[in-house]
Parts: structure tokens; sequence; C-alpha cells
């Protein structure tokens, strides 16, 4: 069959990891897209006045695929990797980006609910902005996914009051389109290379050492961020050129990045 296949000029390609999306979401990815590239054309540092926000997860285990991690060797070492482990434990992580600043990361509760999620906007996002200078504080607009404790209403009234005309997300005067971590920095860029500096190959022993890496790993992109994160907006401005396409019109495009 490869001999065959190789004399009809074919070659093998690895198949493209998407986000399974609903016909209805294939216009607000539109109207996602073409609200960005049209503001880009206003000002073209508008993508990074926004504050670009996630939560995710980390575990003892962390995730570990086999069909790309090797051992070299000229002969078999016959290696292992350990998962599994009895003891488990996790960290909820909030972490933003904007211009070249990496804001926190802070550890959140492990069950995030919408009033907790309204007492960090309230309590601890303006401290972990004060290393941002003001004149960017004072204009940049704040990006949240769907995620349920975002919904709350009394979480909407905070941002309108505090980010008026300048939020994106649900309830927000630009809608965050579901189902699409395509388009945000954070899961595109941020929480990847995240976890190739957080799991090394090395034991996590416990909760605290989860933490300790996660906050190593937060300083060695802190210390890129200046030129990589311009990279990252360039990236999303192209991705969302990518959904207007005729052939993707909101359907996932990460297949031709």
């Amino acid at each position: 069959m490869l001999r065959v296949a190789k004399e009809n000029g074919l070659r093998p390609f690895h198949l493209q990891k998407v986000q399974k999306l609903q016909p209805e979401d294939f216009q607000r990815r539109i109207n996602f897209a073409n609200f960005v590239i049209n503001q880009v054309e206003i000002d073209e540092d508008f993508l990074s006045k926004i504050i670009f926000t996630d939560e995710a997860r980390f575990t003892r285990d962390g995730k570990f695929n086999i069909h790309i991690n090797h051992l070299w060797s000229d002969n078999n070492p016959h290696g292992t990797f350990v998962q599994g482990h009895q003891q488990r434990f996790s960290v909820n992580v909030w972490a933003g980006m904007i211009g070249s600043f990496l804001i926190g990361p802070y550890i959140l509760p492990h069950r995030l609910n919408g009033r907790m999620y309204l007492r960090f906007l309230q309590e601890v996002l303006p401290g972990l902005l004060e290393e941002v200078p003001p004149e960017v504080r004072n204009n940049m607009w704040y990006q949240h996914d769907g995620a349920p404790p975002h919904n709350l209403l009394a979480v909407q009234d905070h941002l309108h009051q505090n980010f008026p005309g300048r939020w994106i997300g649900t309830g927000g005067p630009v809608p965050w389109p579901a189902r699409s971590p395509d388009f945000n920095p954070k899961d595109f860029f941020f929480w990847g290379r995240m976890n190739e500096l957080i799991y090394d190959g090395s034991e996590i022993v416990s909760e605290e050492d989860l933490v300790a890496r996660i906050a190593a790993a937060a300083g060695e992109v802190r210390d890129s961020a200046a030129t990589v994160f311009p990279t990252v907006y360039d990236s999303l401005l192209r991705r969302c050129h990518l959904c207007l396409r005729a052939d993707v019109k909101g359907r996932n495009f990460e297949q031709y990045l």
C-alpha cells in the first residue's frame, strides 16, 4: 500500500484537531472577524489595547501526547511515563495579556462561580493592572469568553460601568463568538506555551510545586513578551482574515495556518 501510494505521488498528512462548531456559530465568528479587521484599519495598534483573559486548570499529570513524545537512542531504553497518581491535585489559574504585558497569573478558587469572578474583577484585577501604564489602562478593552461565571448579570453590569462600550463577551457591546478558542491568544498561544514549560518531564510532587512551576513558566513568558506578543496579535489578525475566506465563511480555519 505504501509503495502504491508513493508511486501515485501521495504523502501522509496529520489531521488538524479543531473545535466542534454549530451552524449558528458561523455568522457570529464572521461578525467578530469583521469587527477586529475594521478596528485595526482605524487603529493599527487596536489589538494591543485589548486585555485578553482566560482561565485554565493545571493538574498534576498535565497532558502527555504519546504520538509526539519520543526517546532517541541507539537501543530501546524501554522508557515509561507515569500517570494516574492516586494523590491528585489541580490549580485553577487566571491570566491576561495586553500589549507587551502579562497580567497575572492569579490562582482562583477550584470551583469558580459568578460571584467569585465578580469579586475578582472588583478587588483583585485593579491591583494586577498597576504595572500597566495609566494611558493604556484608561483606554483598554476587556475580553473574556462565554464561561458560565462570566455571564452573571452583575458581572456584565460591572464591565459596562468600568469598560463602557469597550468589552467583549456575552452581553457585551461586542459579543464573543461561542466555541472560538482559535480567536483567543490565551488559547492558541499562551496556555500551550505554559504547558510546555510546566511539564518538563520531571515529576510534580505537590500542589505547591505546581504553583511554583506556574509562576516560573509565567516569568519566562513575561521575559519574552515584548518580542513574542506582537507576533501573537499578528496571528489573531491573520486568523480573522482566514475566517472570512470564501471557502471558510466562519467555519474552522486552523488547518490553513
